[in-house]
């Protein structure tokens, strides 16, 4: 589905509940958000790879979503590997009461 520009939030959400085994995905250039993605991991728990590169309507939400719901991921994409660490970082310094994302890192 790469460069699939065609597909969007509404074409995923209808689709993707008869995909529940699939284990990669690249819907990279699709115009792609939060309601697609979320509807991605939610019905694709067993993803290992996801390429979701220049789908630029992808927010924090739907990013941890992915982090949450597939924990097979092994394989991403630079750009939503950064998305998906700053979204991770944020949510354990939350939990762990940082004052700043580095404070996270090792020394």
């Amino acid at each position: 589905m790469g460069g699939a520009i065609q597909i969007n939030d509404d074409a995923v959400t209808d689709v993707i509940p008869n995909f529940k085994r699939l284990l990669a995905l690249d819907i990279s250039g699709a115009d792609l958000g939060d309601q697609g993605l979320c509807a991605i991991a939610d019905g694709c728990r067993l993803l290992q790879g996801l390429n979701v590169s220049h789908c630029t309507r992808l927010t924090d939400k739907s990013i941890g979503m992915v982090a949450e719901n597939c924990p097979g991921l092994r394989r991403v994409l630079q750009n939503l590997f950064i998305k998906l660490v700053n979204v991770l970082l944020g949510q354990i310094s939350r939990l762990h009461q940082c004052h700043r994302r580095t404070d996270l890192l090792p020394r």
